[in-house]
């Protein structure tokens, strides 16, 4: 069976430089006093947000003094909560003999109550499974992936502020894109997401890249040089989901072989970037405003690996401050990086080819 994973929102079977972020982050929720208690996971896409928010609360939820929820997006958040917290309540069997089911009936309100009215309801409801919950010294995890500053979210991370300051045993884990945290931590309503934790996902280490390819084709009773190793890693450049999905194509490339040589790896790179282009850059490219579009697209047309700021500020015809602006908003966005004062690439394998193709397509008129 094949050891890598390339679906989205899954821990994979191999999930490197992050044991040991998982672990501080776990050690430190139980905490109480740990600045993990309310944290915020970003990274671009396919940097292993999920699988890393994923893995925190599997492995709590095997502690008996938590409970861990996890809620999707959606329009009722606070009241998505209020039912998984019941629900957790009663299904947990510590828990079931003593957690009272509390319906919206137990206030006094009968079925005309208006929207206002029940939404109170629902939040007594909460703080009163909280308050059980808390007296038997239960800890509870929400974790919410792929937060935008809607209004419902504001509306919960609000409330959330609120069970917090009441001192119920509660912690949060949201993650989300580099741009829309930042959107969400800047809102008037919610400056109390400045003082939470920053967990910024780092880019895989190479020396990682190359240990876990040579142990995982190892177990597979495949083996590869150190040339090839090097070139795996140069093709991946740190990029999580690139990490999975080349050693996914290569593994089934070597499906029957003793060993991994330099053809095979260049046999799966037309899959491996078409892969890359179709399931990541498409729709992250399509989230970039059209000036961010610009930039990037002008970026791509200098042959050199790192290109001068000063190059974009001719080629486009800008001030350098206009420029510095979107510079910033791709750095934080993560699919630049700059090496050294003034210079920029790009982040993620074959992104610039992804960039010129683009231009082309965009160029053809129909």
């Amino acid at each position: 069976m094949n050891p890598f994973d390339v679906g989205f929102g899954k821990v994979p079977k191999i999930f490197l430089d992050r044991s040991e972020l998982v672990e501080t982050t776990l050690e430190a929720l139980k905490n109480e006093n740990s600045l993990f208690q309310t944290s915020l996971v970003y990274g671009m896409r396919g940097s292993g947000k999920t699988s890393f928010m994923t893995e925190v609360s599997e492995k709590l939820a095997k502690d008996d003094k938590w409970l861990t929820i996890d809620l999707s997006i959606s329009d009722g958040l606070i009241e998505d909560f209020a039912d998984y917290l019941e629900k957790e309540s009663k299904t947990n069997q510590a828990l079931a003999a003593s957690i009272q089911s509390l319906g919206l009936s137990a206030f006094g309100l009968s079925a005309s109550f208006s929207r206002k009215e029940e939404g109170e309801a629902t939040k007594i409801k909460i703080e009163s499974l909280l308050e059980q919950l808390t007296e038997k010294n239960i800890s509870v995890l929400l974790t919410i992936d792929e937060v935008t500053n809607t209004k419902a979210v504001r509306e919960f991370a609000s409330f959330y502020q609120v069970l917090v300051r009441k001192k119920f045993k509660i912690a949060i884990l949201l993650a989300g894109l580099p741009e829309n945290i930042n959107q969400l931590i800047t809102h008037d309503v919610l400056t109390f997401l400045l003082r939470a934790n920053k967990i910024l996902l780092p880019t895989l280490g190479d020396y990682s890249i190359m240990d876990s390819y040579l142990k995982t084709f190892g177990k597979g009773g495949r083996q590869i040089s150190s040339e090839v190793l090097t070139k795996m890693a140069a093709y991946v450049k740190g990029y999580a989901y690139a990490f999975q999905l080349l050693g996914y194509l290569l593994w089934n490339q070597t499906e029957n072989k003793k060993r991994v040589t330099d053809k095979d790896l260049e046999a799966v790179l037309p899959t491996y970037q078409a892969y890359l282009f179709q399931n990541v850059y498409t729709l992250m490219y399509r989230q970039f405003t059209g000036q961010e579009k610009l930039f990037l697209k002008v970026m791509a047309q200098n042959d050199a690996l790192e290109v001068p700021s000063a190059y974009l500020v001719e080629e486009l015809g800008k001030t350098k401050a206009y420029v510095n602006v979107y510079r910033d908003r791709l750095l934080k966005s993560q699919v630049l990086t700059s090496p050294e004062r003034g210079q920029l690439t790009f982040s993620l394998p074959y992104f610039k080819d992804f960039l010129l193709q683009q231009a082309a397509l965009e160029a053809v008129e129909i």
